[in-house]
């Protein structure tokens, strides 16, 4: 009769062993996958911001509801669409002038970048 209760424990110690083992593997996968995602997060806030657009200023180009993916970069050319923080607000404006060129707005409102009229939609 021990012999029997014996052989019963060994079943029931393998499968302690089997659960406490998937268990560790499962937390070790939950940890693995939550940095994952908090290091995708924060490399999307930090490099790639993703906003939403408010007004109509960039309109047809951008309109209100809109949302865009940033890229964080060094490099502008005219025509370059950026955004910055002004006095604590986010804009977003288009570049029409590099560092070196002469922008004119006259009194009618037209834009002149080195005395070449910027067609403006």
């Amino acid at each position: 009769m021990e012999n029997t209760e014996d052989i019963s424990q060994k079943p029931l110690d393998s499968n302690r062993k089997k659960n406490k083992k998937n268990t560790a593997i499962k937390k070790r996968l939950t940890y693995i996958l939550m940095g994952l995602f908090l290091a995708v997060v924060c490399f999307f806030s930090y490099f790639m911001p993703i906003l939403r657009i408010y007004g109509s200023s960039m309109s047809p180009t951008l309109t209100d509801g809109d949302i865009v993916i940033t890229m964080k970069t060094q490099r502008t050319e005219t025509g370059d669409i950026l955004v910055f923080d002004y006095n604590g607000k986010t804009l977003i404006r288009r570049c029409i002038a590099k560092s070196g060129d002469w922008v004119n707005i006259d009194t009618n409102g037209n834009v002149f970048v080195n005395n070449t009229k910027v067609n403006e939609p």
